[in-house]
């Protein structure tokens, strides 16, 4: 077992792994001083120029030499800057003109002038963008889930959205409350950002139930970014950050309609409005509706398979523009109850101990505000304020156990982007603050805390001539208690060819942890929480490599996508299921503890409308447990491998869409293997198995119709819980979830659509 390797072998491979990263970033330190350095030089064997057509530039054109490999963009200005090494053929092309040849011999400024290509009148030209898709202009390793890639499956919520995607996985927390959690690079959920429209989500009590409140129709893009990211989004992401945006009203359709219902019971109502008022006035009205009304029981073990439920939720925006100017103001307010356990229990019977009951009652409301002062003539300049306010109420009610929050949250963020001497070199620079307080109570305990983190970061980026992009980022925070701390942050992109693309990430990270909030499904088992010393914050490095290629297989269009990463943590808490099976212990780490992830994707195009999307991701997360005599191990209910089959087949415009997915899971350790006092065992080992999804959609000129299975094969896990049959004994656990309970599900619904 990798857990019993000896101590100096896994300190030694420790030391290396911290010497390779601090290497890595002041060798980009390094650079940068180079780069800025050497910034006059460079700039004198580069050709400089403009390309317009007519009195208008033309943003975004491509520039490439005949017999050279150097390429370059225009900017949104139409300005650029090549590497010139000899005399040679310009070509400039942009969608809509005709290609230019430009004869360069010298390196005098050059205006570009571009004509319209010929229009044909009485042709339709119809293509269809990548559903999913490698952002390559982005520094830090992107992909983005476009509207066309949530279609493919239901997705009516944003914790249902990542069916198709092999990156970000989704685990459910227990077999009673039907909370998710997204998570990334083989880590808890709460290691990776997740935010919408650049607000973070997951804070609070927004941790567990968070990801159910955004209704799918809502969402118009995903953005999910591996490895620590950008300074600018703060100090906590380690694993990853996935950034949810929503339709924009100057853009959506004026009014949509959306209905869909399931075998379970489950029902849901959408209705989204968009309008503008006025020349720069814009606003949008979102209100959705779900209810769970049937009591499920498809393993027959006396539990509600899914919880009952009751969810509305309110979201509008207001946009104002002009020239100089953007404001925009959301709003949102959230109402959500839940109700589960055993089949005979009902809502107003909890604690009385007849059933095991569930109860949850979830209350919220977000108030932000976006400002940005802009500047038409100089793009890469701008000035941002960005606000949120949030207050969350929860209160959950497990068996005989009980919790509840009262969670306040402001933040605050004032970005200031700009260039140095041109648009090659761009930083962007400002100040955060973050204030968080909690009331807490479990059980007969109250914990009350406030976290005030004040910081401040500056991000340079320079966009080198020979396809180099280089981002270095520093930040630094304070907390009253925890005083303060540095993160630094590399990201480089370098596109080796036209076809090839490589970018490198490195680190750090830091979390103020919420033992009961990150844990939540220690609520759902008998378990004693002991908690016996005080808790640090988290801190790890998280460092990567990625490399991206399009090619073509005989005649195929295909690309290919490696990535690695490994996350080590310097302080972390740890949940300890392994030191009895009616115990749990949350503790400071001491020893080792790290994740390697390791991710293999594929995508073909066999023949025209048809997609094939196939990957593999290996883990290997160990962390060091009491419960395993102070020995490294492996996270419990993390399978080693996983793997992902995509298949997509349209027709002409999108008339008929046909998708099919299958998951693969494969095994992975369970927490404890002895005896219980009831004689149930736990098994050493949990179940490999496979996840089957189908769907397909019909589109009418102004609905489209969805009907689906998933699950078709009706794979559940034997025994989800355990003493199920006495759930008061101490031997009761319903968080040991590593599969489906719910079995084969069928759902059908449309959307009606004003465009």
């Amino acid at each position: 077992m990798r857990g019993n390797c000896p101590a100096s072998a896994t300190k030694l491979q420790s030391l290396l792994f911290h010497f390779s990263v601090k290497l890595f970033l002041h060798s980009g330190i390094i650079a940068w001083v180079f780069l800025l350095c050497s910034a006059g030089t460079l700039s004198a064997q580069s050709l400089r120029g403009k390309v317009i057509q007519g009195n208008s530039p033309v943003p975004f054109a491509s520039l490439h030499w005949k017999n050279q490999k150097d390429q370059c963009l225009s900017d949104s200005s139409g300005f650029f800057t090549l590497s010139f090494l000899q005399a040679d053929t310009l070509i400039v092309a942009a969608p809509g003109f005709s290609e230019a040849l430009v004869w360069v011999n010298d390196l005098s400024f050059r205006e570009i002038v571009l004509t319209r290509a010929v229009e044909l009148k009485t042709v339709e030209v119809y293509e269809r963008q990548n559903s999913l898709s490698k952002l390559g202009t982005s520094t830090i390793n992107t992909e983005r889930l476009s509207g066309l890639e949530l279609k493919k499956a239901a997705c009516c919520n944003l914790a249902e959205s990542f069916e198709t995607n092999a990156t970000v996985d989704v685990v459910m927390s227990d077999g009673i409350s039907g909370a998710r959690q997204l998570s990334m690079l083989g880590l808890d959920g709460v290691y990776t950002q997740i935010n919408t429209e650049n607000i973070p989500l997951t804070r609070g009590p927004m941790a567990a139930f968070g990801i159910s409140y955004i209704p799918g129709t809502w969402i118009k893009s995903i953005d999910i970014s591996k490895g620590t990211g950008s300074v600018v989004n703060g100090y906590e992401p380690l694993t990853g950050m996935i950034n949810t945006e929503f339709h924009s009203p100057e853009k959506a359709d004026r009014l949509q309609v959306n209905l869909y219902q399931n075998s379970l019971g489950r029902s849901e109502i959408n209705f989204q409005v968009n309008g503008q008022q006025g020349t720069h006035f814009y606003q949008s009205l979102y209100i959705h509706g779900n209810t769970v009304v049937k009591k499920n029981d498809h393993n027959a073990d006396g539990f509600m398979d899914l919880p009952l439920a009751k969810q509305g939720n309110i979201f509008y925006r207001a946009k104002w523009s002009s020239g100089k100017w953007m404001t925009q103001l959301l709003l949102r307010q959230l109402y959500d109850n839940k109700t589960g356990g055993q089949t005979g229990f009902s809502s107003g019977e909890r604690m009385a101990g007849t059933f095991y009951g569930m109860e949850t009652f979830t209350r919220a409301t977000d108030i932000s505000t976006k400002t940005a002062l802009l500047f038409p003539d100089k793009p890469s300049r701008g000035l941002g304020w960005l606000n949120n306010y949030r207050t969350t109420s929860q209160q959950l009610f497990f068996g005989k156990k009980n919790y509840s929050c009262d969670y306040a949250s402001y933040q605050s963020r004032l970005i200031y982007q700009d260039f140095i001497h041109d648009t090659r070199n761009t930083f962007q620079t400002g100040l955060s603050l973050v204030y968080d307080s909690y009331k807490e109570k479990y059980l007969d305990s109250a914990f009350n805390r406030i976290d005030q983190v004040s910081g401040s970061f500056f991000e340079f980026t320079h966009h080198g001539n020979r396809g180099l992009t280089l981002m270095l980022g520093l930040r630094g925070d304070y907390h009253p208690v925890w005083k303060g701390w540095l993160t630094p942050k590399m990201n480089i992109k370098y596109r080796m060819s036209t076809k090839t693309t490589l970018h490198v990430t490195a680190g750090t990270g830091r979390r103020i942890a919420n033992p009961y909030l990150d844990n939540t499904a220690l609520f759902a088992s008998s378990r004693v929480v002991i908690i016996n010393e005080k808790l640090r914050p988290e801190e790890g490095i998280t460092g990567g490599i990625s490399l991206n290629h399009k090619t073509k297989i005989l005649s195929i269009p295909s690309e290919f996508s490696f990535d690695y990463f490994e996350t080590r943590f310097t302080s972390q808490v740890i949940a300890d299921f392994y030191a009895a099976y009616n115990r749990v212990y949350l503790y400071n780490l001491k020893g080792t503890s790290y994740a390697r992830s390791v991710q293999l994707d594929a995508h073909f195009l066999p023949f025209k409308n048809f997609q094939c999307r196939i990957s593999y991701k290996w883990y290997d997360v160990i962390s060091t447990f009491r419960g395993l005599r102070n020995s490294a191990g492996p996270r419990p209910m993390t399978p080693a491998n996983r793997a992902l089959l995509n298949l997509s087949y349209y027709t002409d415009f999108e008339k008929w869409k046909f998708d099919f997915t299958t998951r693969y899971l494969g095994k992975s350790r369970m927490p404890v293997n002895h005896f219980h006092q009831s004689a149930l065992t736990y098994e050493d080992e949990s179940l490999p198995y496979f996840i089957l999804n189908t769907q397909v959609n019909r589109k009418f000129k102004h609905t489209e119709w969805y009907a689906g299975i998933e699950n078709i094969t009706g794979f559940t896990q034997p025994r989800a819980i355990l003493s199920a049959e006495t759930p008061f004994a101490d031997t009761f656990d319903a968080s040991m979830m590593y599969a489906p309970v719910t079995g084969r599900i069928f759902y059908l619904g449309f959307t009606w659509t004003i465009k």
